[in-house]
């Protein structure tokens, strides 16, 4: 059985334990990792500089070690910007070695090519990046960046991991390996990227 679905085991029976009222323990936890944030986007409590001392790694060690003897198989690591924190490694792999799915919530801009690399060998993780817009606003200072999105792709190839995008822009599209068409919210078809020719078309305005 591979490590993937050793997770997805574990964590459904996690679940079933949760339904059939044989555990009261949380099954997904959400986590914030540090207050400490890279950027100062409006909408964001953090952006209010909440002076929180961060909790050091050994006591996360010891906390995500309640979690797991309780039924949690879930985790996702917020912010803040968790990827200032050097240690975000370390709770990583602590993570994954108990068969938690872990999943991490960044902005990216301090993610490079060394950090990409050391994350996606941690098992099933998962890195979701936050991007809301192509320029900076007064809202957020989360943009889209082509180094990033083609520094995804590269990983996509060399350590044969899947990218993710939900998107409705086409530069996006070109990093993920597989293609969802959705519809009225429900999955019509998947196909592979490489079958698919992307151009740029207009849309008639009806006024």
């Amino acid at each position: 059985m591979t490590l993937k679905s050793t997770v997805l085991k574990n964590r459904g029976i996690s679940y079933l334990k949760r339904i059939f009222k044989i555990s009261q323990a949380p099954v997904y936890i959400s986590l914030f990792f540090t207050r400490q944030c890279n950027l100062n986007c409006s909408y964001c409590k953090t952006s209010k500089r909440i002076a929180t001392k961060d909790i050091s790694i050994d006591k996360w060690k010891y906390i995500i070690d309640i979690l797991h003897d309780r039924g949690c198989r879930h985790i996702t690591i917020y912010g803040g910007e968790p990827t200032i924190r050097p240690d975000l490694v370390d709770m990583i792999k602590y993570c994954t070695k108990k068969e938690i799915l872990t999943h991490v919530v960044s902005n990216g801009l301090l993610i490079n090519e060394d950090m990409l690399k050391e994350y996606v060998k941690n098992g099933y993780f998962i890195l979701g990046i936050s991007i809301d817009n192509f320029y900076t606003t007064k809202t957020s200072q989360k943009i889209y960046r082509p180094e990033f999105i083609e520094l995804l792709r590269e990983i996509n190839e060399s350590e044969e991991v899947t990218v993710i995008t939900a998107t409705h822009d086409h530069k996006m599209l070109s990093v993920s390996d597989r293609i969802a068409w959705i519809r009225d919210g429900q999955v019509e078809r998947y196909q592979k990227r490489d079958e698919i020719e992307i151009t740029e078309g207009k849309a008639d305005v009806i006024k």
